[in-house]
């Protein structure tokens, strides 16, 4: 959703880690603006391309 539906790839798929990275960094700055304090960020445990 935080990169925008023209965003992604075939199988709605965020396919470029430029987008992927700008998109967690609005999430934690959201999350900071709310008085929530992040402590990390970590790969997710979904593997696959196919969605």
């Amino acid at each position: 959703f935080e990169v925008g539906k023209g965003n992604l790839g075939k199988n709605g798929i965020v396919e470029s880690e430029r987008l992927r990275r700008q998109a967690l960094d609005t999430v934690i700055a959201c999350a900071r603006g709310n008085g929530l304090d992040v402590r990390g960020a970590g790969p997710s445990p979904i593997e696959g391309t196919h969605g």
